[in-house]
């Protein structure tokens, strides 16, 4: 299972592909480890596909940031560890989904949250959402997430994003139930179209993590002298400082 987050990170997002390939990792020496390792791992798939992923699911949705310190360091860190305890559920249920559709071959039924991004900039573009709406609901995403150095939609001109808007709107799109929609419909087993949704909203609440951490360390930029960006720096050097 590959983990890469990001492709050629700067040196302060390296930490985000450890945090993946060591969620990953940890998980699939559960699955391959002693035979004992082995069977708990595997009842704990089948609890969360029968209906553990429920619990996942309104964890995520209800996710909030952690609150800020004054010292922008203690704020990273405290970022950081947020993100080690979010991005291991995403891992876990990328492996119950691989498990339940190994071929990858299904549709999805639910409008997941890189859907309802496209859909509120599409609605941008024709008129009937504002700029502020869609940086509200989606501004802490870009185009590459995990990348800390990455503007965040949050930075561009609505300009920028109506061009944007523009192209996504000549893509053809299909009204579909929201993922809480069909947590209430779909109530049992999990289906690879809640496993998807919960994915999605996993990745929605971590991008909302690498933004805040993007702005701690513009922050930090701007307080301490550095000979390079801030973000050719190590978490290590942050913690450090």
């Amino acid at each position: 299972m590959d983990e890469k987050l990001v492709h050629n990170p700067s040196r302060f997002s390296e930490l985000f592909n450890r945090v993946a390939r060591e969620s990953t990792e940890s998980m699939e020496k559960r699955l391959s480890g002693g035979f004992f390792a082995r069977v708990k791992f595997e009842g704990k798939l089948r609890a969360y596909l029968m209906a553990g992923y429920r619990s996942t699911y309104t964890r995520l949705r209800d996710f909030t940031l952690p609150d800020r310190e004054e010292r922008t360091v203690e704020n990273i860190q405290k970022l950081v560890n947020t993100f080690k305890e979010i991005y291991p559920l995403i891992v876990f249920n990328n492996i119950a989904l691989a498990r339940i559709a190994p071929d990858g071959s299904f549709t999805v039924e639910v409008m997941t949250k890189e859907d309802e991004k496209n859909r509120i900039l599409r609605e941008f573009s024709e008129g009937s959402a504002t700029c502020e709406e869609f940086k509200e609901q989606f501004g802490h995403y870009a185009f590459n997430g995990y990348e800390a150095q990455e503007r965040r939609f949050s930075e561009y001109d609505c300009e920028e994003l109506k061009k944007f808007g523009d192209i996504i709107s000549q893509v053809p799109h299909q009204v579909k139930l929201s993922l809480g929609e069909y947590m209430e419909e779909k109530t049992g087993a999990a289906t690879p179209s809640h496993l998807v949704g919960i994915r999605e909203l996993g990745k929605n609440q971590a991008l909302k993590i690498v933004s805040a951490i993007r702005d701690e360390l513009i922050r930090l930029e701007k307080l301490d002298t550095f000979e390079s960006s801030v973000f050719d720096h190590s978490y290590e050097d942050m913690i450090r400082l």
